[in-house]
Parts: C-alpha cells; sequence; structure tokens
C-alpha cells in the first residue's frame, strides 16, 4: 500500500471539502 499516495489523496480530499464548504458559505 502507498502511504504517500493515500496521504496526497486524503490532502486532495479536504481541499475538496473545503472548497464546497466555501461554495456553500457563499450562496
Amino acid at each position: 500500500m502507498g502511504g504517500v499516495r493515500s496521504m496526497s489523496a486524503v490532502a486532495a480530499n479536504m481541499k475538496n471539502l473545503s472548497v464546497n464548504l466555501e461554495r456553500c458559505i457563499d450562496m
């Protein structure tokens, strides 16, 4: 299992979540 790959995947997931939250707050 690639630890680094999963870490970057989690980071991308969190970034997506924060972007979605900001979008929801904008609305």
